[in-house]
């Protein structure tokens, strides 16, 4: 998590400071993202399906 936060503070370095940089760390934000939302939802299907299996018992 701390990676991503620092990840934000290095985009948000001038502009005009490498613009290839830029968009490596924009990438890596993305990436980051993809993977944080992924891990979430497969906790929360993981959620439902145990607190159904306890009602169903």
């Amino acid at each position: 998590m701390w990676q991503a936060i620092s990840s934000m503070d290095n985009c948000l370095i001038p502009l005009n400071y490498r613009k290839n940089r830029h968009a490596i760390h924009k990438r890596n934000l993305i990436q980051i993202a993809k993977t944080v939302y992924s891990s979430t939802v497969l906790d929360v299907t993981f959620l439902k399906r145990m607190n159904s299996n306890q009602q169903s018992k």
